[in-house]
């Protein structure tokens, strides 16, 4: 990551901006949501946090380098709805299409029993209830230093 943000630096411009914008490492929550009460929520626990992990790094060796400076950074809430769990699922799954890391067995199944009791506070919530995933997403301002 570190290769890609000095390529961003060499092509930007010397006043260019790069806007970094990528999730917390904590894990997202599953949430069932009908009229703003939250019904359920637990976390999902699995994700890619090795990869934030590394991007965080790769950002603060660029920082430490003074490739860039960090002029604006704010945290925000990142919500994704569906219908229904299947759907929220689904996006889940193409949302984290590249993600090779090796899944744990027993990880896979806690995401299983998640789904599945929020499915089931779903099922017994009425039609305007909603699935949803909530992450914690920080968005950083950096500007380019040096020729």
């Amino acid at each position: 990551m570190v290769h890609a943000l000095e390529e961003i630096h060499r092509v930007l411009r010397p006043d260019g901006t790069l806007i970094d914008i990528h999730p917390f490492a904590e894990p997202p929550l599953v949430k069932v949501i009908q009229n703003n009460r939250i019904l359920f929520a637990e976390p999902k626990r699995e994700g890619d946090h090795e990869g934030i992990q590394s991007a965080d790094r790769a950002v603060a060796e660029v920082l430490g380098r003074k490739l860039f400076v960090a002029e604006r950074n704010r945290d925000f809430d990142f919500f994704s709805y569906a219908s229904s769990v299947a759907e929220l699922r689904d996006f889940w799954d193409s949302y984290n299409a590249f993600n090779e890391s090796p899944k744990e067995v027993a990880l896979l199944e806690y995401e299983d029993e998640v789904f599945a009791r929020a499915e089931d506070v779903l099922r017994g919530s009425g039609e305007d209830a909603e699935a949803v995933i909530h992450e914690r997403v920080g968005i950083t301002r950096l500007t380019r230093v040096g020729r």
